[in-house]
């Protein structure tokens, strides 16, 4: 009898672990769905993003991202990790990106990573 309960348990305890090494945290899925693919963001950077996506084309007032055409706001403001204050020099192809938008314009540029 003693037997058959070690049994049960330890078949239970299997089938947990292998749940909690397939099902990701809640946490990480919300990272990958605000775009920040699990990214810690430094805590300068906003809440939520209005967007995101893959920089395809960048000049001084517009973008491309993801095929998508964006003009900036006359005072856009671009962040980085190490500052909520880079220069646009900062942006360029490539580059992993989530902005907030104030109406169709970017208000604010913000780097996550390398698009992959």
């Amino acid at each position: 009898m003693r037997n058959s309960t070690m049994k049960y348990f330890l078949c239970r305890l299997g089938l947990l672990l292998l749940l909690a090494g397939i099902i990701p945290p809640a946490g990480a899925c919300l990272a990958q769905e605000q775009g920040n693919r699990g990214v810690i963001l430094p805590e300068h950077y906003p809440e939520r993003f209005s967007g995101h996506g893959c920089i395809d084309r960048i000049d001084d007032n517009q973008i491309v991202i993801d095929d998508r055409l964006f003009k900036f706001t006359p005072d856009a403001t671009f962040s980085t990790f190490e500052t909520p204050y880079a220069s646009p020099s900062h942006f360029r192809k490539g580059l992993r990106v989530g902005f907030v938008k104030d109406n169709r314009k970017i208000q604010s540029l913000w780097y996550i990573d390398w698009c992959r």
